[in-house]
């Protein structure tokens, strides 16, 4: 997964940050990233370094495209599951609701690529809370 922005630096958070993420539930308490080989478990402080990459895409309303690739990517809304339900993909998945804690290094932009629409946010640092239901 690649969020897309125009942010071009990191902000700090003020105060803790509900967000989503679909992951694949392996066994219960154990959930899989949908991309890479990383394992969440509840309540666990979990560390990632984010990688920033700037786009061949160029510019986009005066500003430089970035790419960000690592990190914690997640959904600043609870995504609509039913987009999902029906891919094989998606078998087995779950939604999460997470939180970015206090003092995080966060980007936003778009899971789509699409700018008019800023949905995902990458953090340094999530913690996994509970299934959505």
């Amino acid at each position: 997964m690649c969020l897309t922005t125009i942010q071009q630096k990191p902000i700090i958070t003020r105060k803790e940050k509900v967000v989503y993420k679909i992951l694949h539930k392996e066994r219960p308490g154990v959930f899989k990233a949908l991309f890479y080989d990383f394992f969440y478990f509840f309540n666990i402080l979990n560390e990632s370094v984010i990688r920033e990459q700037y786009c061949f895409t160029g510019i986009f309303d005066g500003a430089e495209v970035l790419e960000i690739h690592n990190g914690f990517h997640s959904y600043i809304k609870k995504p609509d599951y039913s987009l999902y339900v029906n891919s094989a993909f998606y078998k087995d998945t779950v939604i999460i609701k997470c939180i970015i804690p206090k003092g995080s290094k966060i980007y936003y932009g778009s899971n789509n690529g699409y700018f008019s629409k800023i949905d995902g946010i990458v953090s340094n640092y999530i913690i996994i809370k509970e299934e959505c239901v």
